[in-house]
């Protein structure tokens, strides 16, 4: 479509008509080459936001185009509260209400997937600082209301946005979610619109099939592979780097705009040194090369060797001549039972919790087992408990079990329990973490407390 398109305008006006008439069967990176286009034409904007808002009012069905329509009002829903008229269209202003209800609509309908929460809970952020300050409380409950969504992407997500609209962050807020920098092709589109006066962008040719793009002079600029990689995550907070859990080398990351959330989470140690190869060769009973062959039976000539040649010191030696038969290995110690680590996770005038982890050479396929006790401070009963739990990016949830007991009663030695089973993708590199929300009701007065849980980075 770009190769024979006549005008942005027109690319802008077909893509929209086909999210909406196919948007679940469109691939993304159509959609990407859209929003690449229009964040490099400026006085393209509020047409393109406006058009996808009248839109996705009555097609919230194409999960395609509410993806494009998240990221449209998240960049450019500034453009929504003011009307906008040109030959082609005439669209009046959208309070905020109106945007914030429905964006609402899509969040409460339970087939919406997670990648469209996730889209939906970044445009709410980015909104929180466009839309009137009346609505700031509307953004603050439908981000909130995602917390208890059973994926565990989506409530670690809306529990970093709900840290971020805290009043300490107030001052950094809009600068946390400021608008996407343009891409290397997008600036080279803006140059060149500059350079020849157009006043809409000419075709940058085939991105579907063809092998390279071709800029406005013809020249070949950027492989598709590049322009592919940019887009790949267009959730507006720059992905840091993932990698497998067997690599130990972390690549330098870009801008985290969450530091301020999770500064001081543990970053990998330096590498440790291989422990050199024993010179003996078939000693290390842990080489699982090629079998050894057949030690030769104890003679009397042979059991006054050395005891150096035992390295293990497992068969017993004398220094009288032995008789000619096979040595008796000794019984082995039994191997010491591995402990776990366990930290203090939240404490307060009224309840503890700790946390107590397996140890990794224990656990199972990866899996970590973890225990949280809730630990009463206080003589008062504990009512109406409740903890809920967002891991970060690189920690996966297997499971997690509700709480023994709702009530947690003073003074009692027994405490509530809560267990989870989580898997660490970059072991090793980063540490085990995880945002808790408690609740509970003490003396009829209701608590709500949020902290940081960051277990040992070798635990």
């Amino acid at each position: 479509m770009e190769q024979y398109s006549s005008s942005v305008r027109w690319q802008i006006d077909t893509t929209i008509r086909v999210l909406t008439l196919a948007g679940t069967r469109v691939e993304d990176k159509y959609i990407y080459t859209l929003i690449h286009l229009i964040s490099a034409c400026p006085d393209q904007h509020a047409y393109a936001v406006h058009s996808t808002f009248l839109a996705l009012r009555e097609n919230l069905k194409q999960e395609g185009l509410v993806v494009f329509a998240m990221w449209m009002m998240g960049e450019f829903g500034q453009y929504l509260l003011q009307p906008y008229t040109d030959a082609t269209l005439t669209a009046q202003p959208v309070t905020g209400t109106e945007i914030l209800r429905s964006i609402e609509d899509i969040l409460q309908n339970p087939k919406t997937s997670t990648k469209v929460r996730d889209y939906a809970l970044t445009g709410l952020i980015k909104l929180a600082v466009k839309l009137p300050s009346e609505n700031f409380a509307q953004v603050n409950t439908l981000v909130m209301s995602q917390m208890n969504w059973p994926v565990s992407e989506v409530q670690q997500r809306s529990m970093e946005y709900l840290a971020l609209m805290d009043a300490r962050f107030q001052e950094k807020r809009r600068e946390f979610v400021k608008a996407v920098p343009l891409s290397r092709r997008a600036e080279t589109l803006m140059k060149s619109r500059s350079a020849t006066g157009e006043e809409e962008p000419v075709s940058s040719g085939p991105v579907g099939n063809g092998e390279k793009l071709v800029d406005m002079g013809g020249k070949e600029e950027t492989k598709k592979s590049d322009i592919k990689k940019e887009f790949e995550d267009l959730l507006f907070d720059i992905p840091q780097g993932q990698q497998l859990p067997e690599q130990k080398a972390v690549p330098e990351s870009t801008i985290n705009i969450l530091e301020e959330v999770f500064k001081g989470i543990g970053t990998a140690p330096a590498a440790q040194p291989a422990i050199p190869a024993s010179s003996t060769g078939g000693a290390n009973l842990l080489d699982f090369g090629p079998a050894p062959a057949a030690p030769p039976m104890m003679t009397s000539a042979t059991a006054n060797a050395p005891p150096a040649a035992d390295l293990l010191n497992l068969f017993p030696t004398s220094s009288a001549p032995q008789a000619s038969f096979a040595p008796t290995m000794t019984a082995a110690e039994p191997k010491k039972a591995l402990e776990g680590v366990k930290i203090e996770g939240f404490s307060d005038s009224n309840i503890r919790i700790e946390f107590e982890m397996d140890h990794k050479d224990t656990s199972k396929s990866g899996e970590r087992h973890i225990v949280a006790s809730f630990i009463p401070l206080t003589a008062n009963d504990i009512t109406a408990l409740n903890m809920q739990v967002a891991l970060q990016k690189h920690v996966k949830m297997v499971k997690l079990n509700p709480a023994t007991e709702s009530t947690v009663y003073g003074n009692k030695s027994n405490s509530v329990k809560q267990e989870m089973r989580v898997v660490n993708t970059l072991d090793g590199t980063k540490p085990i973490a995880m945002k808790i929300k408690l609740t509970y009701t003490c003396q009829g007065a209701a608590a709500s407390e949020m902290k940081l849980v960051t277990f040992p980075l070798n635990a």
